[in-house]
């Protein structure tokens, strides 16, 4: 039977991971786990995908508490709802 070493949760898709000692698991996956992500100018999402253009990203803490959130626009569910790409 396996065991687990370390739990990691990623708040911030495509940043380093926080480790953690416990967390809750939902339908969905850890709580907490990729609620946030950074955005280019265009409002594309940064991913891992991406090493090139996104490699520094990948090498980032989390931030400490909260992440800090753009309010000069809406998020990218209501910016797009309705419209093509």
């Amino acid at each position: 039977m396996g065991s687990v070493a370390a739990l990691y949760r990623y708040p911030v898709k495509s940043m380093l991971g926080e480790a953690v000692s416990a967390v809750a698991v939902t339908e969905r996956g850890f709580r907490g786990d990729r609620t946030h992500a950074v955005l280019d100018g265009t409002g594309a999402v940064a991913s891992a995908k991406h090493p090139r253009k996104w490699g520094a990203l990948l090498r980032l803490p989390q931030p400490v508490g909260r992440p800090r959130q753009r309010t000069d626009r809406p998020a990218r569910r209501d910016r797009t709802a309705g419209r093509g790409p």
